[in-house]
């Protein structure tokens, strides 16, 4: 027991060493508090080399900001022989531990957790074990950098978790993430590596060689493919687990550390567990668990098995994925695979049988609808004599979840009308009610808007910082452009603490910086002096075809609808060959002909129509950089005289993560050429490093 004399004791530390070989291994500890009031430390022997024989234990408290010593004893270790792994668990309080072969293994997983209090920071045994086996892959040649994420406390995890759950949910985070209090990180003992551009090592030649070698070390990869029922998590190349001695006896064995010692792994106690919990048995098409699966046509990537989850991506007719599932969720049949990333996706194939409408692939491009408002009995069967989309609302803007085509039917239990549109609407065989959109109330536009964002039409006035309420529906992006894809959205109500308000592409924007770094805009309203978003109008018009400048145009062909007259712009939705469109604008930009017209809800949409007859190739920068190297120090700050792109590698060929506008500001702190130009260098507050083109 210690005592502070009625003063509160902050911190007891025990300074512990072997006497073998004087104060060469000496380790300060920590010493936890016990429920009684008395303190614990636990002494690892292989933090002192697997020493035997006799240790020197001090003892000393921090109060008023002194270390106060107290007393000090010694302790005898015998000498170490193999034993029998038990699997038996015990808690001292702070940790479950499990008698392993040469040691006591602390055990971490969603079934057993840390003390919210225990707070070791990093173990310097392991530590340096990491250094020697980071250094080796590194004078090997491997894709391995120095940064790296190690000791987390309760609190961080914490953070890092509710981020997660924020942005995925907490069926999805749980996959890769753990809960505060489950985390192996907060032992010390665990390490994830990166690449040398900062990102978490996923390289194969690294990973493979971390499997083949990390017991060399002490360490074991501790999730790995194939694992997931006794680990709980997706496989991870980039965490390892030190162990010490028994690393190579558990890498000899194949086996999951839950599955080497027999001890209870998986999921936690009272989890929400995901929707592919649940294997598909009815599914509209008749398919293997695994294999390779060729999509019949357009099928719509999730992060999660729900129809209102949002599309990261599609397959289109003729592409193949290689799937390890499938489930049926959410009244629908789904593959499910995993990316080189470790993250796990879901492509939506069909519906289930027991689903009311017929299999169909969801299609995110709504193509036109019947012209007439059909009149209709309250319920029966609708029989479509075109395409019709599937919406979780009865409104325009709501997404495209899937759709029907000509010569399917669906039974209905309601005829409504809203935003202009009539509606069917039935439940799935789930509960979800469904509406389709079948017919224009009256004659008025008929073109397609995928995200009709209703915005106010002035720009509001708001300080450069403070905190917005929404009034509805707001998309988040990466850049502030409306071309940007949308990566989550505010809806009305929500609200979010923002750092700075700007105009840019038409539309003003608040910004802020997420908790990982990175920066974000929201689109909040059209600016005042720009009615349209288009950022490239150029007057001239093109040969080919020849148009009068406003009028109605009927296609020949597919033609993209786009948000700007660029190649590079997202397609929106698409005309078809015999479909028309009203336009008041024709214009050429980036080497094509388009037509524009302003949507119901006042958006400003562009059709590429032809190729322009004077231009052969589109050019996407503007901004010429200087041609000669820029003559900079080392280290400083720099101010862009144009647009520069920022990228994860400094190479011309890497893809574009953001980018610098003229005038805005990058502390670096490294200049370099490669790939034939000159790049700044510096770290994110992530650890990740970045390179921008500046000449």
């Amino acid at each position: 027991n210690v005592s502070g004399g009625g003063k509160e004791v902050k911190e007891v530390r025990v300074p512990i060493w072997s006497d073998k070989n004087g104060q060469d291994d000496l380790t300060w500890y920590h010493a936890d508090k016990q429920s009684d009031g008395s303190y614990k430390v636990h002494v690892d022997t292989a933090s002192h080399k697997g020493d035997a024989g006799t240790y020197s234990v001090h003892l000393y408290y921090m109060l008023n900001g002194k270390r106060t010593y107290i007393t000090e004893t010694k302790a005898t270790v015998p000498q170490a022989t193999e034993s029998q792994v038990t699997g038996k668990l015990t808690n001292n309080g702070s940790y479950y531990s499990v008698r392993g072969k040469y040691d006591d293994i602390i055990i971490v997983n969603k079934k057993h957790g840390l003390s919210k209090d225990y707070n070791p920071g990093e173990n310097p045994t392991a530590k340096a074990a990491f250094v020697r086996l980071r250094d080796d892959m590194i004078n090997q040649g491997l894709n391995v950098g120095r940064s790296y994420s190690g000791f987390r406390s309760y609190d961080y995890q914490k953070t890092l978790y509710d981020n997660y759950v924020s942005r995925d949910g907490q069926a999805a985070a749980d996959r890769y993430s753990a809960r505060p209090g489950f985390s192996e990180h907060q032992t010390g003992l665990v390490f994830d590596l990166t690449d040398k551009s900062g990102n978490l090592l996923e390289d194969a030649r690294a990973s493979q060689w971390l499997k083949d070698n990390a017991h060399n070390y002490g360490f074991i990869v501790r999730f790995q493919a194939g694992k997931e029922a006794s680990t709980g998590y997706m496989p991870e190349a980039w965490h390892i687990r030190y162990v010490g001695k028994e690393a190579k006896d558990i890498h000899d064995s194949g086996l999951s550390l839950e599955e080497y010692f027999g001890i209870e792994g998986g999921d936690y106690a009272t989890s929400s567990k995901p929707a592919e919990s649940k294997p598909a048995t009815t599914g509209a098409i008749n398919l293997p668990a695994t294999g390779t699966y060729t999509f019949t046509g357009r099928a719509s990537i999730k992060a999660e098995a729900k129809v209102s989850s949002p599309e990261l991506a599609y397959y289109d007719k003729g592409m193949s994925v290689n799937y390890d599932k499938v489930l049926t969720a959410d009244g629908h049949q789904w593959l499910s695979y995993m990316t080189a990333s470790g993250a796990r996706r879901y492509v939506d194939i069909a519906a289930a049988k027991a689903e009311s409408k017929p299999a169909s692939q969801p299609e995110v491009k709504p193509v036109a609808k019947p012209a007439d408002q059909p009149s209709l009995p309250e319920s029966g069967t609708y029989t479509f004599t075109g395409r019709a989309s599937i919406k979780a609302e009865a409104k325009v803007s709501s997404p495209e979840l899937a759709y029907y085509d000509k010569g399917m039917s669906v039974n209905y239990d309601k005829v409504l009308t809203a935003d202009g549109r009539q509606w069917l609407s039935y439940l799935t065989a789930s509960g979800v009610r469904r509406y389709v959109d079948i017919a224009t109330v009256k004659a008025t536009e008929t073109k397609p808007e995928v995200k009709p964002v209703a915005k106010p039409v002035d720009k509001p006035s708001l300080p450069e910082s403070g905190t917005y309420t929404f009034t509805g529906r707001a998309s988040i992006k990466a850049e502030a452009k409306v071309s940007s894809p949308e990566l989550a959205y505010y809806d009305k109500g929500m609200s979010v603490n923002y750092d700075k308000v700007l105009t840019a592409d038409g539309r003003q924007w608040l910004s802020y910086m997420t908790t990982s770094g990175a920066r974000r805009y929201v689109d909040i309203a059209a600016a005042k002096a720009e009615a349209k978003p288009e950022t490239k109008p150029v007057a001239k018009p093109a040969d080919k075809p020849s148009l009068p400048e406003s009028g109605r145009y009927t296609f020949t062909g597919r033609a993209s609808i786009k948000a700007e007259a660029k190649v590079s712009s997202p397609e929106l939705a698409y005309y078809d060959k015999g479909m028309s469109v009203n336009y008041d604008k024709v214009l050429t930009a980036d080497g094509r002909q388009w037509l524009s017209y302003m949507t119901a809800s006042g958006a400003r949409r562009y059709v590429d129509i032809a190729a322009a007859k004077a231009e052969a190739k589109p050019e996407t920068k503007s901004v010429a950089k200087p041609a000669d190297k820029p003559s900079l120090p080392e280290s400083g700050r720099y101010t862009f005289t144009g647009r520069a792109s920022i990228k994860a590698e400094a190479k011309v060929s890497s893809p574009e993560l953001a980018y610098y506008d003229k005038g805005m500001s990058v502390n670096y702190d490294k200049v370099l050429t490669a790939d034939g130009h000159t790049w700044l260098s510096y770290m994110t507050v992530s650890g990740a490093r970045r390179y921008v083109d500046i000449a």
